[in-house]
């Protein structure tokens, strides 16, 4: 409202003016004013629109506090790692007590390969760059398959 009320004082302003001084183009500028004036637009009513777009525009509008991104992002990324930390020492000691394959594999830590073996279940962050993942305790002879039959444990 304030750019189209302020832009028709400014134009209503400019309807006298010459066309090479901001005027209307076609000089029919003071019969448009006069027209104006006869259907009410006055100067009381002019002064007015005035006064109140030189209030509206005065308004400050308060500063919005926006959040630092950066710090927002830092807090995030130690909030993950420090549930990172957590889950892996949790799982360390899963492994490390609990004895029950069974177990193991419902928790994660096992998966069963094509071959019917069971494979410890390393995470990506565990595996060192260079070094081979750790493949766990060796199975017990009786978690083995017996000798010609892969599919039945002895």
């Amino acid at each position: 409202m304030v750019l189209s009320v302020g832009t028709f004082l400014q134009r209503f302003d400019n309807l006298e003016k010459p066309e090479d001084k901001g005027g209307p183009k076609g000089g029919g500028g003071k019969a448009a004013k006069k027209k104006l004036q006869e259907r009410g637009i006055s100067a009381e009513v002019l002064n007015a629109a005035k006064a109140i777009i030189d209030k509206l525009g005065g308004i400050q509008t308060p500063e919005i506090d926006l959040p630092d991104l950066e710090q927002e992002q830092a807090d995030l990324t130690a909030a993950e790692n420090a549930m990172w930390a957590w889950y892996r020492e949790w799982s360390d000691i899963a492994r490390t007590v609990i004895k029950q394959r069974s177990l193991l594999r419902l928790l994660g830590f096992l998966q069963t390969n094509r071959a019917g073996v069971e494979e410890e279940v390393i995470d990506e962050e565990d595996e060192v760059e260079g070094e081979e993942p750790d493949k766990g305790e060796a199975p017990e002879e009786g978690d083995l398959p017996a000798k010609g039959d892969a599919t039945k444990p002895k």
